[in-house]
């Protein structure tokens, strides 16, 4: 009697069809016992034919696979045959009321809890319908007699439609428990791996993370040192080329030559800057520095500096400037200016015939006063082909018809970011062979304050210091010989007294002694570096009073405002110009100079006189050893008395011996006394 067909490995069509065949069973065993006890044997025999055939039709769904049918037949045949077995026997007061607590529990284990609901909600209004009815008077006929054995008979018939669904539910309850304890289990054990994993990836990252910046830093390291190496070199080439075609007696072949250096210098220049510039950007090291200043005097710097270039190449060169254009306005001049040397440079570079041409537009933006600076760099070049377009702005890209590149290609990048940065935008049209055009826009605002002009002709020449000014004293802190040889003979040359430290603590000892007006100093010192030599230097006395510019090479170095900040008053950056070091002298400590082409500089006249054993020998002895005491002492109001009183015995050697003990030169004069003094000693014995 196993169960056949679809259902056959179902296992609650399995334990409904065993239910339905005991069911069955005890209809067709029990109840012919049951038959002598029974008052009303008609009715009785047609509740338990109603029961057997819905057991049997419930059996035939089974059969046919449908296990939803049998399942409500069973339940209402069931329903059925409690309901009659209830109201014949006693009603509300009848022990048959147990056959309601197997038709929640079977509806729970066939449909599930919201059906055991229904059916528990149907049971209990059916037995309220009961109490209802008895308390209207009116009762129930016995059809079973409330004998033991009928009892017995209705609780073993509930017992055996019972038990076997309770067992059924608590077991799926059982396995329902099992599995989810087991989820649980499992999900643990997952929690776990998945935090392990995550703790393994966050590791993963933070090493990373940690790879990239110590990458970073070391390409910072590398770069900045490589700026110092580079640029102390390129500082020496620019500057000796400048100072040795200044000066007299060279052919013009060879201040050709030194023109070919000095723009070679540039050049190399030139392409270390874009790509330090370009890491520097890179790393988010920008900013926008927003001041006033005059348009016009930046835009014609930078015209005068192109045309030159556009002039060697047998190019034209345009400038178009908006008549009535303001300007005096507010932005950031440094980077307005690398853009256009960027946009124009890079014109001269890829045309080769026709011209270049500069435009300038200035419109209003809006009624706050702000303005839409529009540049406009036009050139016949070469062109660019349209799938380059956006190319160009990328950075170590270089477009054109497959030659040798020309620099770094990092000009057109970084113009571009430093547009964006300004709030700005940079744009390109261009025909392949027919030159480009490249657009910039960019907002500024109007200066109402004016900006201060300078006070010379920015194309002519310091020729030196104007009369009637002190004398100037200049500290050179300075590690690298041929900078400092440089810097020392650049200022020579403009009339101002120089002395050379080799690093910090000479630096402070020379400051204490000689009391300079303006210290030079290098960041990069060895030993105690410059800023923390500055940071001593203001401790001292007068160490507030003396101006201090800073000369560094270093790209990654904090910015402007922060070295003011650390007590610098100036700073530059090599290689620098003859021109930036006077205009700076000239902002820090108010020197006025001379200005003409060609001028001669005002540096003092050697006298021609070496300060030597033997030029002391015309000094009384009384006379020598003073000095020398004095120098060893390191007296130096006393040095300068006593070489007065020198310059009175010899005016020549006096004005030698000065100019020694301006460059703190005291220990050559102390050599030349004792030296002297030790020859005296020979010849007397």
């Amino acid at each position: 009697m196993r169960l056949r067909g679809p259902l056959a490995h179902d296992p609650t069509a399995k334990v409904l069809h065993g239910l339905l065949l005991g069911v069955l069973s005890w209809f067709a065993v029990i109840r012919p016992f049951l038959l002598p006890l029974i008052v009303q044997r008609a009715a009785s025999l047609g509740a338990v034919l109603f029961t057997a055939a819905a057991c049997v039709l419930a059996l035939s769904f089974l059969w046919h696979g449908r296990l939803r049918a049998a399942s409500l037949v069973y339940l209402w045949g069931i329903w059925v045959m409690s309901t009659a077995t209830i109201l014949m026997n006693q009603g509300i007061h009848s022990v048959a009321l147990v056959y309601y607590i197997t038709l929640p529990i079977t509806g729970a284990w066939l449909f599930g809890y919201r059906v055991a609901l229904g059916i528990s909600a149907f049971c209990v209004a059916s037995t309220l319908l009961m109490a209802l009815w008895e308390g209207l008077g009116l009762a129930f006929a016995p059809h079973v007699p409330g004998t033991p054995i009928g009892i017995w008979t209705m609780v073993t018939a509930a017992t055996i439609m019972t038990t076997v669904p309770a067992a059924r539910v608590l077991q799926i309850l059982k396995e329902a428990l099992a599995k989810y304890q087991t989820a649980q289990e499992s999900l643990r054990k997952y929690q776990g791996h998945l935090e392990e994993l995550v703790e393994q990836r966050t590791t993963e990252l933070v090493e990373a993370r940690d790879e990239a910046w110590a990458a970073n830093r070391a390409k910072s390291t590398f770069l900045a040192n490589m700026s110092h190496e580079l640029r102390t070199p390129l500082n020496a080439i620019l500057g000796y080329s400048t100072l040795v075609r200044g000066g007299p007696g060279l052919s013009e072949g060879q201040r050709k030559d030194l023109d070919i250096i000095r723009r070679s210098g540039e050049h190399l220049l030139d392409l270390i800057d874009e790509v330090l510039d370009f890491a520097k950007i890179d790393t988010g090291n920008i900013a926008v520095s927003t001041a006033a200043f005059d348009l016009c005097i930046l835009v014609h710097e930078v015209v005068d500096l192109m045309r030159l270039r556009a002039q060697a190449k047998s190019l034209a060169f345009f400038f178009d400037r908006q008549d009535g254009c303001p300007c005096c306005i507010r932005s950031d001049a440094g980077k307005l200016r690398q853009v256009l040397v960027n946009l124009i440079g890079n014109a001269v570079k890829y045309t080769d015939q026709g011209s270049v041409t500069l435009k300038i537009r200035l419109s209003p933006l809006d009624h706050s006063g702000r303005l839409l600076l529009n540049l406009e760099v036009l050139d016949t070049g070469t062109g660019i082909a349209p799938d380059d377009l956006e190319r160009i702005f990328e950075p170590f890209v270089q477009v054109g018809d497959g030659g040798v590149p020309k620099g770094t290609g990092l000009g057109l990048s970084i113009s571009r970011r430093l547009v964006e940065s300004m709030g700005g935008r940079i744009r390109v049209e261009s025909k392949l062979g027919e030159g480009s055009l490249f657009r910039v826009e960019l907002p500024v605002e109007f200066a109402d304050e004016g900006v201060p002009s300078d006070a010379h002709p920015s194309n002519e020449e310091v020729a030196g210091l104007a009369p009637g000014q002190p004398e100037y004293r200049m500290l050179i802190i300075e590690d690298q010989r041929e900078d400092a040889a440089l810097l020392e003979r650049l200022l020579l040359d403009a009339g101002f007294r120089v002395c050379v430290a080799e690093n910090g603590l000479d630096g402070l000892k020379v400051f204490r002694i000689w009391n300079p007006d303006l210290i030079w100093i290098d960041l990069n010192l060895p030993g105690m570096s410059g800023l923390e030599t500055v940071r001593r230097m203001r401790q001292m006395e007068r160490g507030q009073e003396v101006k201090i510019a800073a000369i560094t090479v270093s790209v990654f170095h904090p910015e402007r405002d922060e070295l003011l900040a650390s007590g610098l008053d100036d700073c530059l950056r090599t290689p620098y110009r003859r021109r930036e070091i006077l205009d700076c002298i000239q902002r820090t400590l108010g020197v006025r100079y001379t200005y003409g082409a060609g001028a001669s500089p005002s540096r003092p006249v050697e006298t021609g006189v070496a300060v030597t054993p033997e030029s002391m020998s015309v000094l009384p002895e009384e006379l020598r050893g003073e000095l020398e005491n004095a120098l060893i002492l390191l007296d130096v109001n006393r040095v300068m008395t006593l070489i007065h009183r020198v310059g009175e015995h010899d005016p020549a050697l006096g004005g030698a011996m000065a100019t020694l003990a301006d460059k703190l030169a005291y220990t050559a004069m102390l050599h030349a006394v004792a030296a002297r003094k030790a020859s005296a000693g020979e010849g007397q014995m």
